[in-house]
């Protein structure tokens, strides 16, 4: 066997001397591309040459130096027996900068554990920009087995291609490194890749990229570790795999990694019967101090899937565990159980925790974690599509945990089996999504603990199912009922309409808020509810959203929150709550309900100055009389809103008609063309039909008209055909005399149309008249409530006019002047209708009153002449006054929900009118007047006019 040795002081003539020695004492060899030293060679000091080739370098010599000067190539190969590239149990071996160390196996793998780099016993290895590539049967990487130190440098790149069977080992493994017993390793950075994916791979057990097992020295690693690992093939992959006991002297082993990105992917069906586990960062200890900077998983199996886990072998665990950052993504099958987070260990510490998972039919984020893991970060657990795509149940906390004083985003349910605690204790910002469940034992000897404290502005706890919670503690923070059909809802899965939250213990509340759904009814309405076994204690407001309900009238009222124990905790309603034409409060009970709190839609009853008993003869109770309703304040408004719709535009023939007539100045020929226009405002004051609202209204009304046509029969008489339009808004307040609500509404529109006048005698204005028109408007409407969404709504419709008249002389004052009187009545069709129009609280209202028909009855008397000085230049006045009846054959409201509210007081009215008409040349007429209205239950109108015409 010939041997050689590379050595910078080895002269020529020694080599024969070596080779001859080694032959004698068989103790160190290399045939051709072997290296081989052993305690027994000559030489330990060793210097290859930069870019050589070996087939295997083996280093048993405590004494030996080996050194690789620049970079080599190492191409080792096994067969049916173990083989291995590099091995070493003793001495130094430098591998120099970039050297490659490539193996295959072509044949069936016996042992099925071995290294590609075999390190043994108490010496050093050394490595800078090492690449290990190996091809074939299941190898691992780098094993280290004794007190071997691994000192690796720069980028250490590990390739593991299983693509043979492993059939006589079922224990097969491939790890990119592997430390057992006191083997410790300092590294900067580590590319472990793994693929199992030939047609021939079977048998494999498991692979990993970093695997310390029973490893009781430190591990060192500080720039970035990326594991990435793929197999199509039966067995189980750990990306990082600590696994430690203690020895018998206590010695305490230390692990430091600085960021670790682990990807892993199992493309292997579902197989409950094989252990085919995908997990991220898997510790078990007794006595270890690991601290991870930052830690990424991304793994993805249609198996069993788990991302960090802590566990000890012992009772007396004394390790501790740092991971400062951990973001964690896992991916699973439909059958798959995903466990994001598991802790049976002592004094684990994590700092940012994010775990996010997408499939799987059990996922549990925080799965069992021990109440010594301490979270100094924000936590994430799960996502929206975490929720959606879980075909079974998502568990943000099971069993066990204690997050307090962070930022909690949690999705999916917290569990607690009868023998755990889990103590919640959030800061700003935080979300819960999700409902929560306590288990107990049959005999009720043992139950579990939920303890929530949710704090920090901006924090709430979205509550999709029925749930149970031992104490809850609201500070400035959020619990939200999540109603299914509410647009907030973002639930995928069914869940009960109304939801019950079940406190075991107590409740305290500061500064907090719920927000309950409620079908708002009568006593027997579906609603959300909060069952408080213990006390309560603070303040919380308490929002109620109507889920459908219609409004009706209560009697007791709709319990919302009841209390088992000491009832000095106070719920305030927050915001309105309205349906239908009702306002709900939300109130105390009353005698043994006392402790309770209600819904309520009635009057509470004045109170009744109690009187002294006198013995009287007994009677039959009267019947309880029946509570009355509270009437919210927007309802009112629909109704003030049709009765402007169909009002605003009517008016009489005073009101366009001036003089029209005059002769022309130059020809002397008769001739009458007239623009003109009217301003009218007002001012309305009513109530609704049970006297709680207080209706205001204020408006402005402008129409402009121009005659087009006109002609008379007998040179007596006189007809006018005319068109007019018009512009007209209202603004209203409605204000309830028993809650303390306001409302407002706004109303503007437009009118166009014609009309037609016959006078008699148009000369002298004497005798009978008739006056026509007809008005189609249209209007855009709104209602504004406090605390409630604004509505917005239209109207249109038409409006028609017959009125009549005649006019008597009664008396000449002078030749000047005279008095006339003139009966008159009209009748005026309404017809102006809101369209339907449900509210963003659900509530369907329909307007009342369109097709009304108004009646008036009136007399007029007036005054016409002018004074000496204004002879023969056409100017001429007339004051007047009159008394008008008004009658309405329908009254104007709306039905919300079908309950009627009406605008009362406008079913009979009595109006007084005073103005005066001034013809102030044969051009330009002005005139105005105001009115005043009564009418019952508090209704009034007042109002002025002034008009212009101009006539040409």
């Amino acid at each position: 066997m010939l041997s050689f040795y590379y050595h910078r002081e080895l002269k020529p003539r020694k080599i024969a001397l070596i080779m001859s020695a080694i032959l004698a004492s068989g103790s160190a060899c290399a045939a051709d591309d072997l290296l081989y030293i052993t305690p027994a060679s000559p030489e330990q000091k060793v210097t290859i040459n930069n870019d050589s080739v070996w087939s295997r370098i083996s280093v048993y010599s405590p004494n030996a130096d080996v050194i690789v000067n620049g970079k080599t190539t190492v191409n080792g190969q096994a067969g049916i027996s173990p083989g291995v590239a590099i091995s070493q149990n003793a001495g130094k071996l430098d591998l120099g900068d970039g050297s490659v160390v490539n193996f295959t196996s072509d044949q069936i793998h016996a042992i099925g554990n071995e290294d590609v780099i075999d390190l043994n016993g108490d010496g050093q290895f050394t490595a800078k920009n090492l690449t290990v590539n190996s091809t074939g049967a299941a190898f691992n990487g780098i094993g280290a087995h004794g007190s071997n130190h691994l000192v690796l440098k720069g980028t250490t790149n590990i390739n593991l291609n299983t693509t043979k069977e492993n059939m006589l080992f079922p224990m097969a493994r491939a790890e990119g490194i592997y430390l057992q017993g006191h083997a410790s390793m300092d590294a900067e950075n580590i590319n472990v890749t793994y693929r199992s994916n030939g047609p021939d791979t079977i048998g494999i057990n498991e692979a990993s990229g970093l695997w310390l097992w029973n490893n009781e020295a430190s591990v060192n690693i500080t720039g970035t570790t990326n594991v990435d690992l793929e197999t199509s093939t039966q067995g189980a992959l750990y990306g990082v795999n600590l696994a430690d006991t203690n020895d018998a002297n206590g010695a305490r082993k230390h692990v430091f990694m600085n960021e670790v990105n682990i990807k892993m992917q199992s493309n292997i069906a579902y197989n409950p019967a094989v252990h085919n586990a995908v997990s991220g960062f898997f510790t078990i200890y007794a006595n270890a101090e690991t601290e991870v900077n930052k830690l990424n998983i991304n793994a993805s199996s249609n198996n069993n899937l788990y991302g960090l886990h802590f566990g000890t072998n012992t009772s007396d665990d004394k390790s501790i565990t740092t991971i400062h950052e951990a973001n964690i993504y896992l991916k699973g099958g439909e059958k798959s159980r995903i466990s994001g987070v598991s802790n049976s260990a002592n004094n684990s510490i994590i700092g940012k925790l994010t775990v996010d998972t997408e499939g799987g039919e059990n996922v549990y984020l925080l799965d069992r974690v021990s109440k010594k893991t301490h979270f100094l970060g924000d936590v994430t657990l799960g996502s929206q599509k975490a929720y959606d795509t879980t075909t079974g149940t998502l568990y943000s906390i099971y069993n066990s945990a204690t997050i307090d004083g962070v930022k909690l985003v949690a999705w999916g349910k917290i569990s607690a089996d009868p023998y755990s605690v889990i103590d919640i204790a959030t800061t700003d910002n935080s979300y819960l999504y999700g409902d929560s469940e306590i288990w107990r034992t049959i005999s009720y000897s043992n139950i579990g603990v939920i303890n929530m404290t949710l704090n920090g502005g901006n924090t709430r706890w979205d509550m999709t199912g029925n749930s149970k919670v031992t104490n809850l503690t609201l500070k400035d923070a959020t619990l939200n009922f999540l109603h299914e059909d509410g647009a907030a809802s973002r639930s995928t899965r069914a869940t009960p309409a109304f939801k019950t939250l079940t406190l075991n213990g107590d409740y305290h509340g500061e500064n907090g808020h719920i927000v309950m759904n409620t079908a708002l009814g009568d006593d027997a309405s579906e609603t959300d509810h909060l069952t408080i076994n213990g006390n309560t204690s603070g303040s919380t407001t308490v929002q109620v959203k109507n889920a459908g309900g219609n409004g009706a009238l209560t009697t007791n009222g709709i319990e919302l929150i009841s209390v088992a124990g000491a009832s000095d905790g106070v719920f305030k309603q927050s915001g309105r709550i309205v349906a239908g034409a009702y306002d709900y409060n939300l109130l105390r009970g009353n005698g043994q309900n006392a402790n309770n709190w209600y819904l309520t839609s009635a009057l509470s009853p004045e109170p009744v100055d109690p009187v002294d008993p006198t013995p009287a003869p007994a009677s039959p109770e009267a019947p309880a009389t029946k509570p009355e309703a509270l009437v919210r304040p927007e309802a009112g408004l629909y109704g003030a809103n049709l009765y402007a719709a169909n009002t605003m535009f009517n008016h009489r023939l005073q009101d366009r008609l001036g003089e029209t007539h005059y002769t022309d100045a130059i020809t002397g020929e008769e001739s009458v063309t007239s623009l003109w226009l009217r301003n009218s405002g007002g001012h309305t004051r009513a109530h609704d039909n049970s006297g709680q609202l207080g209706i205001q209204s204020n408006r402005y009304v402008m129409q402009l008209g121009s005659d087009i046509a006109q002609w008379s029969t007998d040179n007596q008489d006189r007809y006018h055909v005319g068109v007019m339009a018009g512009y007209a808004n209202q603004k209203s307040r409605s204000n309830s005399n028993k809650t303390g609500y306001r409302a407002d509404s706004s109303i503007d529109g437009y009118s166009v149309g014609m009309y037609g006048t016959w006078l008699q005698n148009n000369e002298t204005q004497e005798g009978a008249y008739v006056d026509t028109w007809a008005l189609y408007n249209w209007f855009d409407n709104t209602v504004s409530g406090e605390d409630v969404a604004a509505e917005k709504y239209k109207s249109k419709g038409f409006t028609g006019s017959v009125e009549a008249g005649y006019t008597w002389k009664l008396s000449d004052l002078s030749e000047r002047s005279a008095v006339y009187i003139q009966p008159k009545a009209q009748a005026t069709w309404m017809g102006v209708k809101a369209d339907s129009h449900k509210e963003t609280n659900g509530t369907r209202v329909e307007g009342k009153g369109d097709g009304n028909l108004q009646t008036r009855l009136g007399i007029r008397l007036f005054g016409k002449g002018h004074n000496s000085l204004d002879d023969n230049i056409g100017r001429n006045f007339q004051p007047f006054v009159e008394v008008n009846w008004i009658r309405n054959s329908k009254d104007f409201g709306a039905t919300l929900n079908g309950e009627s509210v009406d605008y009362a007081g406008t079913k009979n009215i009595g109006e007084v009118k005073a103005g005066v008409e001034g013809q102030l040349n044969k051009n330009v007429t002005l005139w105005g007047n105001v009115a005043q209205q009564v009418g019952d239950k508090g209704y009034s109108d007042t109002s002025a006019m002034l008009g212009v015409k101009v006539a040409f």
